[in-house]
């Protein structure tokens, strides 16, 4: 099947109600699928009702967080894919997760488009929100970087943390696996009397999104054969998914080539990828803005002046570029002392170079100044290790 994947994803509408087809399709194998599928809002919901039948939410969450939409033109689309989520998943909505490219939903004919990529502007200018815990106790604002407000009131110290994160969720229309909430330097998790936080009246929370690192790659140059072993860590967050499957906690064991082909347990690669779910502490102070549709020039550029070879680059481009082209305007932040701390990576022998590439992408309606960015250009003499990688970050993050 592996090599009709594109074929499949293209030609969708014809597998939607093919129940032999979809009941001997693996979860991971129709991920692949919906990478080269464009789904209307009826298609999305046949297609997911259908696979339901087979499979937990724990694997339709996975299809259905791959599958990308056609645009909106009505709200009975958007609807009609609601309404998907909370039959399949049991959740009320989840546009936290699902794909929006160029223009979402108006609700008059001369309404400005809002863009946004995996619902980062779902709460994006929207009122105020009051609910309510209960009678008697204290008032709390939980604020998304000024962009959605949260007022909660009924809030006691003797409640559960548990209780008072699926409430904010319900409100927020995320699930708690999308976000975190801090009051001052203390993160909010499950099981802990609200107690533990040492809140008040008036106290301000923060809710921040968590962000998907989409396809960091990592090639390994020696200059002779060797065992390498590559481990990788996430502060602050959780691997997605990782190809090759780990060997030993998040170390891969293979053997690497002057030629930079990679084998592992038999199997020959180019690369070794890694995803994850984050929350971003990204350097978005200086950079560039440039139009979506600049993207391939901007980062060709770019890439090869920070010495990434014409196949490192056609790798970076051919993913990154599809999934920007659409925006209007693009601010683009390259990350690189952060990314080390959020993301630390260690290869043993060590390398005489690690040169690590990963941008944050923050969507815009319109150009803004931004103080341009210095980047380095990479040595590559002696046992080399090449990384690349990127995240779309929320508006309502920064």
């Amino acid at each position: 099947m592996e090599s009709n994947w594109r074929a499949i994803g293209e030609n969708i509408s014809k597998y939607i109600d093919d129940d032999e087809f979809l009941s001997n399709t693996k979860p991971l194998q129709m991920c692949k699928i919906l990478n080269y599928a464009t789904l209307t809002s009826n298609q999305f919901a046949n297609l997911f009702k259908n696979l339901s039948e087979h499979y937990g939410k724990d694997d339709m969450f996975k299809m259905m967080s791959r599958a990308r939409t056609v645009d909106f033109k009505t709200f009975q689309e958007v609807e009609e894919v609601e309404d998907t989520f909370n039959s399949v998943l049991g959740i009320p909505t989840l546009s936290k997760i699902f794909s929006f490219y160029k223009n979402s939903p108006r609700t008059e004919a001369n309404s400005k488009p809002d863009e946004c990529c995996c619902g980062s502007n779902s709460l994006a200018n929207k009122p105020p929100k009051s609910i309510s815990l209960g009678s008697g106790g204290y008032r709390v604002k939980v604020n998304c970087m000024d962009h959605f407000i949260i007022n909660v009131s009924g809030v006691r110290d003797d409640m559960s943390s548990t209780e008072f994160l699926q409430q904010i969720a319900q409100a927020a229309v995320l699930t708690p696996n999308d976000f975190k909430i801090v009051f001052g330097i203390r993160q909010f998790f499950e099981n802990h009397p609200l107690s533990d936080y040492k809140m008040h009246d008036g106290s301000v929370l923060k809710l921040s999104l968590r962000n998907r690192g989409g396809k960091p790659v990592i090639y390994l140059y020696p200059k002779k054969e060797m065992d390498v072993n590559v481990n990788i860590k996430i502060n602050d967050g959780i691997f997605s998914f990782v190809y090759p499957s780990f060997d030993e906690g998040s170390t891969w064991k293979v053997k690497a080539y002057p030629s930079g082909e990679i084998e592992h347990l038999g199997k020959k690669m180019r690369y070794l990828f890694w995803e994850t779910l984050f929350y971003p502490n990204l350097n978005m102070g200086r950079g560039f803005i440039i139009k979506g549709e600049d993207c391939v020039d901007f980062f060709h550029d770019k890439l090869k002046m920070m010495n990434l070879n014409d196949c490192e680059i056609c790798d970076f481009i051919t993913y990154w570029c599809p999934k920007l082209v659409s925006y209007k305007f693009v601010k683009i932040c390259f990350q690189f002392e952060n990314f080390d701390d959020m993301c630390p990576l260690t290869v043993e022998p060590k390398p005489q170079n690690v040169n690590r590439v990963f941008f944050a992408a923050l969507p815009l309606d319109s150009p803004c100044d931004i103080e341009p960015q210095d980047l380095p250009r990479f040595n590559r003499d002696g046992f080399t290790v090449i990384e690349w990688g990127g995240t779309i970050v929320s508006t309502l993050n920064y």
